[in-house]
């Protein structure tokens, strides 16, 4: 059910609810603030499915058109956004040619994000909130299974995780001191 959500008390665009929760669970976890949210114009969205030929469920376009292009921590070290789609997919082919297939991988989707020798496939059958799968070429035999049994799901999942990686340097500095070191680096503060 599509609506105006509030986050913070401003009024964002129209978004459906789960997804509207997320970006308020984003800010609330300091994940992200609503200014550092950059989404993808709708036509740019359509012209990757037609890339890839296929439909996005709605509420990876909501995804997309909100923060596809920043959202604070949430990705850390992952390829997760819009930019990342075709990179993302070129990684899998030329990883997946010299290992051992993906062949329980369901047809009808595209990968959505990329660790490492780690990637995640967002299902496009048409439902429009999919599971998502991991294929992990990590380990000495191949996994490839249902990560998340919805896309809603594995963001909740993702955001969650990045609570860790959103501490600011404000939040780590003791104002009582007049340095403060990270990994062997020393930085003077001025007051």
């Amino acid at each position: 059910m599509a609506g105006f959500y509030k986050i913070r008390g401003q009024v964002t665009r129209e978004i459906d609810m789960p997804i509207g929760e997320l970006f308020a669970l984003m800010h609330d976890l300091k994940v992200a603030k609503p200014s550092d949210l950059v989404g993808v114009p709708l036509a740019e969205v359509r012209d990757m499915e037609r890339f890839f030929a296929v439909k996005f469920p709605a509420v990876y376009v909501q995804f997309l058109h909100r923060c596809g292009r920043s959202a604070g921590f949430l990705a850390g070290w992952w390829s997760l956004y819009f930019d990342d789609l075709k990179e993302v997919a070129s990684d899998f082919e030329q990883i997946s040619a010299t290992r051992a297939p993906a062949t329980a991988l369901p047809k009808g989707g595209v990968f959505i994000a990329n660790q490492g020798l780690v990637f995640d496939y967002l299902l496009c059958n048409g439902e429009p909130d999919p599971a998502v799968w991991r294929v992990d070429f990590s380990h000495s035999a191949l996994v490839c299974e249902e990560y998340a049994s919805s896309y809603t799901e594995y963001l909740e999942s993702f955001i969650r995780s990045a609570t860790s990686r959103a501490v600011s340097l404000d939040d780590m500095i003791d104002t009582e001191v007049d340095s403060w070191s990270l990994d062997g680096f020393e930085i003077e503060l001025s007051r």
